[in-house]
């Protein structure tokens, strides 16, 4: 399902089949170290995106970075929601794609929040269709 999930996102954020990123499934003490080593922020989390330097892998012209989803969070908030995991886990990793192909709700105008937001609501939509 993921794998399924990142190639459609690829395709419709405008990549071709050459286009590479690595997806990470963690529990909460792994993904809680990295956000504090990465971010400053000492708690887990959802989903953390880093942007990359290509690698050298064959095939890959275009490597965007590494997603980490923190699964123990995910199924938590799945639940506080009403929504399966899978949901959760494919709203998770849209979200990071984004973040990898440029798109911030973080350091950017509450308008560029929103568009970023849009564009991942219609993206989960044309994914699980």
């Amino acid at each position: 399902m993921l794998i399924q999930t990142a190639r459609r996102s690829l395709q419709i954020l405008g990549y071709d089949d050459t286009a590479g990123l690595s997806i990470t499934l963690v529990k909460d003490p792994a993904i809680k170290k990295m956000n504090r080593n990465y971010r400053g922020k000492d708690h887990a989390t959802d989903v953390l995106s880093f942007t990359a330097t290509p690698p050298n892998f064959p095939n890959v012209t275009k490597y965007l970075g590494d997603i980490v989803i923190g699964v123990d969070t995910a199924k938590r908030n799945a639940a506080a929601d009403g929504n399966t995991l899978s949901y959760e886990l494919v709203t998770l990793l849209v979200h990071g794609i984004l973040h990898l192909s440029g798109y911030d709700h973080e350091h950017t105008s509450k308008k560029e929040a929103e568009k970023m937001m849009r564009k991942q609501k219609k993206m989960i939509l044309e994914v699980l269709s």
